[in-house]
């Protein structure tokens, strides 16, 4: 409850968590305003990402705690939607 998914803001993180788990691009999934999920991107794909973010949002994240239906990559210092 203190808007955690804010740690997409800071490049820094991101750059430590991919580069902690050896892979040049991950994926930002946001779960709510408190909470992100990353996953390196050789893992797995942006449609299907997106698919389980957007069914997870209608069914079990309040109205007031909705972030985003998109998932996000980050790669090369930069955060886009993917």
């Amino acid at each position: 409850g203190i808007a955690g998914a804010s740690v997409i803001l800071s490049p820094k993180i991101l750059k430590e968590f991919s580069e902690e788990m050896g892979c040049s691009e991950i994926f930002i999934l946001p779960s709510s305003i408190n909470e992100v999920i990353l996953v390196p991107a050789d893992r797995s794909d942006a449609s299907s990402l997106r698919a389980i973010v957007q069914e997870v949002n209608r069914t079990e994240v309040s109205t007031t705690e909705y972030l985003s239906d998109n998932v996000y990559v980050f790669s090369e210092g930069l955060l886009e939607i993917a």
